[in-house]
């Protein structure tokens, strides 16, 4: 039995032989009264004022036990729907936790001292901590959104970080407010399931490709639909923005990717080679190179320019191009990244070379190349330097995770973890092979 009673005041009462299980009663001021003969499995009482209060045969079943921490815990703390419980500890970490399945959601790290308080804001969406390194730290909780009425297929989110896009088997997109969790507008217009979308690099357009063939052009502030872009002969999987924001390609199960001017809608090439689907595609940094990913087990390179595939023999291609998809829930800082990133790192003769690590821009200092594999093999922590202006150090732990360290950070405030899905080997190629990236994480 589920009720909720918070902020009521029922002071100098009696309660007596019920069940007050799975009730919510915070800030609920109960002084005074007595509890007999009563079961408070599950009842949240954060806040609660129970000041002289009487107490006899009380039951209380353990529902769960939460085992995550590596030291003492020192405070405990309710979410306001009962559904959270967040936990601090002498291991300097918070921990959210699912109620009804013991499951850790969320390991929050930030403090460098004991945590010694954790409080959840009334709205649930808020989190503060003290701790003994003298510091107060709040934090905003991931928000769920709600409104698709069919399974979500992808989601994409505005270079800004502001505005969310979510497409789904409804038909539908919707446009949502990541600051407030609010949905902002809804875009109609498709006619069967939505497969992909991309904003555009300003924010201001947003492509959309679904299983009725169609590509469709969108205002991101009217919500309007600019453009209704036919041209494929079956579902189309994938769209993406050139950087310039003048030209998008769109792939499709028709195993064709087009090109075409995001002002006119004009195809400019359609890029043959792909005997199966095209389900994913990005562009360089510098917009003048597509990589694009196939059913078939391939991956090609297509020079925008003349639209032909780059082959292994051109000499042009100089530069390793590497592609990667931070998971949804990274636009919230304060969660701890443990997804895997989509890695694509291909060499100067267009081959495959590495999937599941990540590169930054910079220069191998060992030419003989690094075997990732073997690395894996070896105990303890190995290093190699990649260097760049902001001169990043890579570690590599024999536990599958990658610790990325800002070598100008004296106490190493900023890490990210990136756990390995696939480990490939990485060779450098002509002594030294350059790497670009076309996205920061900082």
């Amino acid at each position: 039995m589920k009720f909720d009673l918070s902020y009521k005041q029922f002071e100098n009462i009696r309660i007596q032989n019920t069940s007050l299980q799975g009730g919510n009663f915070v800030r609920c001021n109960l002084n005074g009264s007595d509890f007999y003969n009563i079961d408070l499995s599950g009842v949240n009482l954060n806040g609660a004022q129970l000041f002289q209060c009487r107490w006899k045969n009380i039951k209380i079943q353990e529902l769960n036990q939460f085992n995550g921490h590596t030291h003492s815990v020192n405070s405990l703390c309710f979410s306001p729907d009962g559904n959270t419980l967040a936990s601090g500890s002498w291991d300097f970490c918070i921990i959210l936790w699912n109620v009804k399945t013991g499951q850790k959601i969320n390991k929050l790290k930030g403090h460098s001292d004991y945590v010694k308080s954790v409080y959840f804001s009334s709205d649930g969406n808020s989190l503060a901590s003290g701790s003994d390194d003298k510091s107060i730290r709040t934090r905003k909780l991931k928000a769920k959104l709600f409104g698709h009425t069919g399974a979500v297929y992808t989601v994409s989110l505005s270079s800004d970080g502001n505005t969310l896009a979510s497409v789904s088997d409804d038909k539908s997109i919707r446009l949502w407010d990541v600051k407030i969790g609010q949905q902002k507008t809804k875009l109609d217009g498709h006619t069967n399931l939505v497969m992909s979308v991309c904003f555009s690099s300003d924010g201001n357009t947003l492509a959309s490709g679904s299983r009725d063939k169609s590509i469709r052009l969108w205002d991101v502030k009217t919500g309007q639909q600019k453009a209704k872009i036919d041209g494929h002969t079956s579902s189309v999987g994938s769209v993406c923005f050139s950087p310039d924001g003048t030209a998008f390609a769109s792939g499709s199960n028709d195993n064709s990717i087009r090109l075409r001017d995001v002002k006119t809608g004009q195809q400019k090439a359609k890029l043959d080679g792909h005997t199966s689907t095209v389900d994913s595609l990005c562009f360089s940094p510098d917009g003048t190179t597509l990589a694009s990913r196939s059913g078939d087990k391939t991956i090609c390179l297509w020079d925008i320019k003349t639209g032909q595939q780059i082959t292994p023999t051109d000499k042009k291609f100089k530069d390793l191009l590497a592609q990667f998809k931070l998971p949804l829930q990274q636009i919230n800082p304060f969660i701890e990244i443990t997804s895997y990133i989509n890695i694509l790192l291909i060499s100067q003769n267009s081959q495959l070379q590495a999937f599941g690590a990540l590169i930054l821009k910079g220069e191998f200092v060992n030419q003989a190349g690094i075997d990732l594999t073997l690395l894996l093999k070896q105990k303890g922590i190995l290093n190699w330097n990649i260097f760049n202006k902001r001169k990043w150090l890579y570690l590599l732990s024999s536990q599958q995770r990658i610790q990325m360290i800002n070598n100008y950070l004296s106490n190493l405030q900023k890490m990210i973890q990136l756990q390995l899905k696939y480990v490939l080997k990485i060779n450098t190629l002509n002594g030294v092979d350059r790497i670009i990236h076309n996205q920061h994480l900082f």
